[in-house]
């Protein structure tokens, strides 16, 4: 199995396919699966849900918690719903 949080090259999708090698991605805090073995299984509409979200997330750390963001400051939670929206065409 390999996880990512910027997702794969071409290469390490062929290679995990010959070899028989889960592909997962964490996105905004979600473990996406990516291919199975032998074959993808990631919907088309969150593939362009990805595809037009920022690059990067900004969070806000709070000086009691250490290891753990305490809230997401970039991007907005309008500004997500605004990729959604767009996404699912409505």
């Amino acid at each position: 199995m390999l996880i990512s949080t910027s997702g794969f090259q071409s290469g390490a999708t062929e290679y995990a396919k010959k070899h028989g090698i889960a592909l997962l991605q964490i996105f905004n805090k979600e473990v996406i699966h990516i291919q199975a073995s032998s074959n993808p299984q990631l919907d088309p509409k969150l593939i362009a849900f990805i595809k037009q979200s920022p690059k990067f997330y900004a969070y806000q750390w709070s000086t009691m918690l250490e290891d753990f963001p305490d809230k997401q400051i970039y991007p907005s939670e309008t500004m997500l719903l605004e990729i959604k929206r767009k996404v699912l065409g409505y």
